[in-house]
């Protein structure tokens, strides 16, 4: 059962919150963000499409919005005591998100992930285009990785965990040799036996 490698979501799984959710609140778009999230998460919505959306409506806004969601950010209780446990035995953990690379980096950071994956948005002159730089990192990415990864240091599916709370995170749990829901939406709860 003790597992050697890790695949983590980030947003409401390792973190407490949605981050784009949180910059979203911060421009003044907390709404409009948080209403497309809610659908692409309970998988409603096309998570590429949804992302694309969502991030069109920063277009203009500072980058330092990631400097100030990331000072309010908070671990999930457990988080850090998870990957460090895993980590003495030897395990190999990645955080892989739909979210984005200036967070994720550093939430990887403060966990001890070996790496993180995420998306980037486009930035010119620290001001946000509007754009997501393609191709996006969603639901079949995340598996992708768990693949490459098992491959990269010789392990079997059934040596990973892998730990998400969204729609997109559906494929990588499946795939997984523990698949664990954490709070997971409507559509996950549904598809995955092992939840918290």
């Amino acid at each position: 059962r003790r597992k050697k490698l890790l695949i983590a979501d980030m947003d409401s799984t390792i973190i407490t919150d949605e981050s784009l959710d949180e910059m979203a609140a911060l421009a003044g778009l907390g709404e409009a963000v948080a209403a497309i999230s809610v659908r692409s998460m309970n998988g409603e919505l096309d998570f590429e499409a949804a992302l694309d959306e969502r991030v069109a409506m920063f277009a203009g806004q500072p980058a330092n919005l990631f400097e100030s969601i990331l000072a309010a950010t908070q671990l999930t209780a457990g988080a850090r005591t998870l990957v460090q446990t895993m980590r003495t035995h030897r395990a190999h953990c990645y955080l892989v998100s739909g979210g984005f690379n200036p967070v994720a980096d550093r939430i990887a950071e403060r966990c001890g992930f070996h790496a993180a994956h995420a998306n980037d948005m486009t930035i010119s002159d620290d001001v946000i285009i509007g754009t997501v730089k393609k191709p996006v990192l969603g639901r079949e990415s995340k598996a992708q990785l768990l693949a490459h990864y098992c491959a990269e240091h010789t392990l079997a599916a059934s040596d990973a965990a892998a730990i998400g709370d969204g729609a997109n995170d559906m494929t990588v749990l499946q795939a997984a040799g523990m698949g664990v829901a954490f709070a997971g939406k409507d559509v996950l709860r549904a598809a995955i036996d092992l939840q918290l």
